[in-house]
C-alpha cells in the first residue's frame, strides 16, 4: 500500500468515520424531532384508549359477576336437591351434611368473589375523569422523557468511541 501524503485520508478510516458520522446524525435528527413533539395528539390518544379499555373491563366484570350469580343458583338448585333426596332416603345424613357443607363453600365462595368484583367496580366508577386524564398525562410524558434520555445516552456513546 502506498504511502498516504498530508492531507489524505485512509479509505478504511473514511469508511468507518462516514457510518458513524451518518449513524450519529439520524440519531441526532431523531432526537430533534423528539424534543419538538407536540404530544397533545399522542395524549389524546392515550386518554381515548384508557377509556376504551376501562368499558371493556367494565364489560368483563358484569360478564363475569352474572356467570357467578348463575353459578350460585345452580349450586344452590343442588343442594335443594340434594334435601329432597335425603328427604326420599336416598342419602344418609352423613352423605347429606357431608355435599351441603360443600355447596355452602362454594356458594359462599362465589358470594365473595361477587363482592370483590363490585368493589372493583365501584373504584373504577370513582376514579373521576381528570384522574385519569392526569394518569396518562404522566405516562405518556414519561415515555416520552425515556425516549429522549435513551436517544442522548445513544448520542453520548458515539463521542466515547
Amino acid at each position: 500500500m502506498a504511502c498516504l501524503s498530508y492531507g489524505q485520508v485512509n479509505p478504511l478510516y473514511a469508511r468507518r468515520f462516514g457510518k458513524t458520522i451518518y449513524r450519529y446524525s439520524g440519531a441526532a435528527h431523531y432526537l430533534e424531532e423528539l424534543q419538538q413533539t407536540d404530544l397533545g395528539p399522542k395524549i389524546q390518544w392515550a386518554i381515548s384508549n384508557a377509556r376504551l379499555k376501562e368499558r371493556v373491563a367494565a364489560r368483563a366484570r358484569a360478564f363475569d359477576i352474572s356467570e357467578r350469580k348463575a353459578r350460585i343458583w345452580s349450586l344452590q338448585k343442588q343442594r335443594c336437591q340434594a334435601r329432597a333426596r335425603l328427604n326420599a332416603g336416598e342419602l344418609t345424613h352423613e352423605a347429606f351434611n357431608l355435599g351441603d357443607a360443600t355447596l355452602e363453600a362454594r356458594v359462599q365462595a362465589e358470594k365473595e368473589a361477587i363482592q370483590m368484583l363490585q368493589q372493583e367496580a365501584s373504584v373504577a366508577a370513582a376514579d373521576s375523569d381528570v384522574e385519569l386524564h392526569k394518569r396518562v398525562e404522566e405516562e405518556v410524558l414519561a415515555k416520552h422523557e425515556k425516549a429522549i434520555s435513551n436517544t442522548e445516552a445513544h448520542l453520548l456513546s458515539f463521542s466515547l468511541l
